[in-house]
């Protein structure tokens, strides 16, 4: 939107006054250029005689300035709530005014308010609340650093897409402000990206889908896309969760299972970074103790393990050291019954196993 014409010390005397329905108005020779020049623009209009302030006069009324024709201003009367009214008392001095009316700042605020560029080019800007409307996508630049700060409102709210080309860009969310979706931002030169405390090298798109750690004061929040179901990585390497490093491949649960098919024993360790549940199932064993130890225990945790009795109920189980604590120094053991289940739980301190059993499950 387009402002009003503004002028220094914009003021001129009405020569001849002003009926309550003219619409033209007569200044002194000289006067009108101390207005604006061109454009459109309000007047407060009073009795400078009597009032040396217009708020003093009951009849003071503000027209709006549609043409300058030589000395002449062609107006339309009654603006911003006033009421048209005559300005033609004998012996009096009636003045023109353009000065700072309540339209003036209302036309200021909107503009700001309406403001969505979109481009900006500054070595460092700090912008507030001001790219909170539009959709059209964003390129901001500069040679330096850009601030971008959100103040109890959302920023970034609907473009399309947000490009940051700047050695270094820092967003900021502070009372209440939020940094809200969008389609993607893109830093695209060198440098990093810095989004709260985290810092992100340049050279890729961040989208909403991505949740970004970091930190952000006055109680405020950074929006990301929805938290979903499962992460399916899709290159290779190592997927590390925990302590646990696990291959690119497969489906991971909380439970993993043991199936010992062959043998008269031995030594089985149990590694808790496969799952905080697991089962020993002895089926195809014909006879024979196996001793149990653990690995990867994380102090503080809960253990349980399963065990499944073979076919002849001629399997056993000891426990590896003193890895193990029993209630009553009773260790726990397995049925001797074909098929049946026994369960084991196990509370790690960060050296010992505190450890329970409950059997005969069938």
């Amino acid at each position: 939107m387009s402002l009003d014409s503004v002028s220094n010390f914009g003021r001129a005397f009405i020569l001849g006054g002003l009926t309550s329905s003219g619409t033209s108005v007569e200044l002194r020779t000289g006067d009108v250029s101390n207005l604006p020049v061109s454009g459109n623009f309000n007047c407060v209009i009073f009795n400078a005689s009597d009032y040396v302030n217009p708020i003093d006069d009951p009849f003071k009324e503000i027209v709006r300035v549609n043409s300058i024709s030589g000395s002449f201003l062609s107006v339309s009367r009654a603006q911003e709530g006033t009421t048209a009214a005559s300005h033609s008392m004998t012996g009096k001095t009636y003045v023109a005014v353009n000065t700072i009316t309540k339209k003036m700042i209302d036309d200021i605020n909107s503009a700001i308010l309406s403001y969505s560029p979109t481009t900006v080019n500054a070595d460092t800007i700090y912008v507030k609340n001001i790219f909170n409307s539009g959709t059209s996508a964003l390129n901001i630049s500069g040679s330096s650093i850009v601030n971008i700060n959100a103040s109890g409102a959302g920023l970034f709210a609907s473009q399309t897409a947000v490009t940051l080309a700047s050695p270094s860009i820092d967003l900021f969310a502070t009372g209440g402000g939020s940094i809200a979706t969008q389609g993607s931002i893109i830093p695209v030169t060198s440098g990093t990206y810095n989004i709260g405390s985290a810092a992100y090298p340049v050279g890729t798109v961040y989208t909403n889908a991505i949740i970004v750690s970091g930190t952000a004061g006055g109680g405020s929040s950074f929006a990301g896309g929805a938290v979903t179901s499962s992460i399916t990585p899709t290159i290779s390497g190592t997927l590390t969760l925990g302590t646990a490093a696990l291959p690119f491949s497969g489906t991971y649960s909380n439970q993993y299972e043991t199936t010992l098919v062959s043998g008269t024993g031995g030594n089985t360790t149990l590694n808790w970074n496969l799952g905080t549940s697991q089962i020993l199932n002895f089926n195809g064993v014909a006879s024979g103790t196996y001793t149990i130890g653990f690995s990867n225990g994380i102090p503080g945790s809960t253990y349980v393990l399963q065990t499944i009795q073979n076919a002849s109920g001629t399997a056993s189980i000891a426990w590896s050291g003193t890895q193990t604590l029993w209630q009553a120094g009773v260790s726990g053991t397995m049925t001797a019954t074909s098929g049946t289940s026994d369960l084991f739980a196990f509370f790690y301190n960060g050296s010992k196993y505190f450890s329970n059993s409950s059997n005969n499950y069938r």
